[in-house]
Formats: structure tokens, C-alpha cells, sequence
């Protein structure tokens, strides 16, 4: 005797066509028996190119199952085109080792400056960007299956020498190159109940902190931007005197940064900005911030010193933490922008360009610079995640020159705008650009 069988749902495979008696073969799609008379293949984005069947069978009690259903063949083809062309300088000399990136799909330039990309067709947003250059955008490109689209970019003199807001290393890192650190007090290091690093308590100058990573003291502890930022902590045996230094960078330009005290319980924190023409002995830094030292306040406050005086030198900058009965002293998204001899006939003529903001993220203001290299109308937007426009920052005629335009993170409304990525674009003759940026509150 036989009892009836009741049944109890499904499973569902995928299966190159051709497979249908090689089970082995199958993809599972439901390793679970389901119930339902419909699935949606979560999968199939990913699978290579190819012609495949889908088979379905019943289960039973018992776990006993039909023979399969197949569906028809659902065939894959990825439409693709090619984009090529150069990445040069404003010289005209290609560019070699410089990225060119549309969405997931990379090249770098050879020695020549010349790409090619293997993209999916349809409209995409391209960036080449190179050490040393500012990176370009350009958007609306077409790319027609089969067919090769040319976008070749020149990419205009970088004016970043330095910028770092001490996100890419390791929490209560007390080494991180291409910083230098040097501790001239050798005194041991106040601590925090709860927390501990390598080496903590012993003789260290800057650290990389992570307030969201600490004991419960410091939970309303706040970088200027981001997650991370350096901090010095006191010296068990006052005054401490320890020192935070640059890889060398061009000087002619300015040096900005952020600092704050975390407490003015035990005095606020004391600090010095000084400048090398080589090595890392502290004794070889002339001060630049004054004679007296600087008091870092409780709350954040930005930091700006001109480089005009090392104009085409190279130089190393330093930071020196002179506290006493203090406790932290906190230095977040430092900046060098390199400087020019406006004099110089060799140096790059102004170029329409859009440039990176700063601070990124930011909170509650950032920063736009851009320059025009003919007189003008410009327009300069900002538009949220969504591609909804949130304010508009610049719509004017504009004389040749640099500029910058400051976003204080509110609408056309005056309204403040949440924390998010948003991103401005730059409309000037046939020249568009767009960046994004993050505003963190």
C-alpha cells in the first residue's frame, strides 16, 4: 500500500542550456522547498554571458520530487563599447600612469597618455586622474554597443601638495607614514580608563584617535570631519614637546589645518607651527606662527599660515605640541596648497577648472574653488543624492581668474540639509564638471 503523497512546494534551479541532464551542473536558487508559484532569479546580474533554462520540480512528502519542468531559453549578452583616447597635461604631453574610471570599469594610460575601456553601452560619467594633477570629469559620454567612443582630457597642474583628515589609517596608530613623529620629552603618556594601544603610556608623540573606538569618557568626543583625526596626550612629566611632521611638500602657497583642546580643565592645550628646509630635528624648524605660542580653544578652530616666504622650495612642516597640565590636543584635515611665481613665464596659464572642496567631508561649511580661463557666464549647482537640485551657488558673468564660493550646507530656501553625499557641478561655456562631496553632521 502506497499512501498518497501531499505536496509541499518547490525548488528551482538555473542551468546552461545544454545541461538539462547533468543536475550536477544546476545553480540552487531555492535551497529551501518554497511555497510560492513565483521567484525572481537574485542572481542573474552576475552570471557570464551564455543561453540558460530555468527547472523547476515539485517536492512531496517524504522529500520526493517530480521530474523538471524547463522553461525556454533566456538568452545573456552584455552590450558593450569601447571609450579611448589620451590623458595629456596643459603642455600637451601625455600623461603616463593616469587612471581613467567609469563606474566599475578602470584603465591606466601608457607611457604615451593613451586608454582604452571595455564599457557597457549607454550614457556614463568619466574621471582621469594622475599624482600631481587635478582630476577632470566629464559627464554625458555615449558609449554605442560595438563602437569605440573617443574622450581624450587634459588634466591642469595640481595645487594640493598635502591633504589628509587621518581616515586611511589604523585606530591608535602611533606610527603613520608619510608623517613624522617626534617625541623630544620622552616622558610617558596619560591614558584613559578602559582604552589602550600599543604601547600606550610610554613615550610617543601623535597618535592617530578614533573617539568613536574609546571609554565611555570620551564618547562626546568629535573629529572636525570624518572619524578619525591626530591627537597628542599629555606627558606624565610636563611640559610635553612633541612634534607632528609633513613629508616635504612645495612651499609658496599656505598650510591650513583644525585643532581644538579637549578640555580647558587642566589649562588649554599650547602649540607651534614651524617650517624645515630638510631633515626632522626639531632644531632646524624656524616658527612660523609667532613668537608666543598658540592656545587651542575647546571647540574647533581653523589654522592658516602663508608659505609665500619658501616660494620654489621644498620644505617639511611641523606642528609642535608644547602643552603642560593639558590633557589632549586634537589636529584634523590638514591641507598644503602648493604656490606659483604669478612671474614665472613658464608657469600654467589659468584653465577653466573646477576644483576639489575643502574641507571634504565637512561640517558646517566647505569651500569651492574654481578658475576660468576666459571671461564668462558660470554656473555653479549643487544637487542631492537623488539629482535634485539643492542650491545654487554661482550664476553670473565672471571675468578670467581664480575664485572660490563657500557652501554653508543650506538649500535655495536658507533651509540647513541633512548629512549626505552631495554633489556640485560646474557649467562654464562648453566646459561641465561635477564633484561630489560629504556633509556630515
Amino acid at each position: 500500500y502506497n499512501p498518497p503523497r501531499a505536496l509541499m512546494g518547490y525548488k528551482a534551479w538555473r542551468l546552461l542550456q545544454g545541461q538539462e541532464a547533468n543536475e550536477a551542473a544546476w545553480v540552487s536558487l531555492t535551497p529551501n522547498t518554497i511555497t510560492a508559484t513565483g521567484l525572481q532569479d537574485m542572481g542573474w546580474a552576475d552570471v557570464p554571458d551564455g543561453t540558460y533554462k530555468w527547472a523547476v520540480k515539485a517536492v512531496y512528502t517524504g522529500n520526493v520530487m517530480s521530474i523538471p519542468a524547463f522553461s525556454n531559453t533566456q538568452t545573456k549578452f552584455t552590450q558593450i563599447g569601447t571609450i579611448a583616447g589620451l590623458v595629456r597635461n596643459q603642455s600637451n604631453q601625455g600623461i603616463a600612469g593616469a587612471t581613467v574610471v567609469c563606474g566599475e570599469w578602470t584603465a591606466t594610460t601608457n607611457a604615451s597618455g593613451a586608454y582604452v575601456l571595455t564599457v557597457g553601452a549607454g550614457t556614463h560619467s568619466v574621471t582621469a586622474s594622475a599624482p600631481g594633477y587635478t582630476a577632470v570629469t566629464q559627464n554625458n559620454v555615449v558609449v554605442v554597443t560595438g563602437q569605440t567612443t573617443t574622450l581624450n582630457f587634459v588634466l591642469p597642474v595640481s595645487q594640493v601638495a598635502l591633504e589628509d583628515g587621518f581616515e586611511t589609517y589604523t585606530d591608535f596608530s602611533i606610527a603613520f607614514d608619510p608623517w613624522t613623529l617626534v617625541d623630544v620629552d620622552m616622558s610617558g603618556t596619560y591614558g584613559m580608563t578602559g582604552t589602550t594601544w600599543e604601547n600606550a603610556y610610554d613615550p610617543q608623540a601623535f597618535i592617530v584617535f578614533n573617539p568613536s573606538t574609546t571609554s565611555p569618557a570620551l564618547t562626546t568626543v568629535t573629529t572636525h570631519a570624518g572619524a578619525k583625526m591626530a591627537a597628542c596626550f599629555a606627558a606624565t612629566t610636563p611640559p610635553n614637546n612633541d612634534w607632528m611632521m609633513t613629508p616635504m611638500v612645495p612651499g609658496g602657497g599656505l598650510v591650513r589645518f583644525w585643532a581644538k583642546s579637549h578640555t580647558d580643565e587642566y589649562g588649554l592645550e599650547r602649540f607651534k607651527v614651524g617650517v624645515s628646509n630638510g631633515g626632522t630635528n626639531p632644531t632646524n624648524f624656524t616658527i612660523i606662527s609667532g613668537a608666543n605660542y598658540i592656545q587651542a580653544p575647546i571647540d574647533w578652530t581653523m589654522y592658516e599660515y602663508s608659505l609665500a616666504a619658501y616660494a620654489d622650495q621644498n620644505i617639511r612642516i611641523g606642528i609642535q605640541c608644547l602643552s603642560n597640565d593639558a590633557f589632549i590636543f586634537f589636529v584634523d584635515d590638514f591641507y598644503v596648497e602648493a604656490g606659483g611665481d604669478a612671474n614665472d613665464p613658464n608657469a600654467p596659464a589659468i584653465v577653466t577648472n573646477l576644483d576639489g572642496n575643502y574641507p571634504n567631508p565637512f561640517n558646517p561649511e566647505t569651500t569651492i574653488n574654481y578658475s576660468l580661463a576666459t571671461d564668462g557666464p558660470v554656473t555653479i549647482n549643487i544637487y542631492n543624492a537623488r539629482g535634485q537640485l539643492v542650491k545654487t551657488l554661482v550664476n553670473d558673468q565672471k571675468a578670467a581668474g581664480n575664485y572660490s564660493i563657500v557652501w554653508n550646507g543650506t538649500d535655495n530656501n536658507g533651509s540647513g540639509v541633512s548629512s549626505g553625499v552631495y554633489f556640485y557641478k560646474m557649467y562654464a561655456g562648453k566646459y561641465s564638471s561635477t564633484r561630489k562631496m560629504i556633509l556630515m553632521k
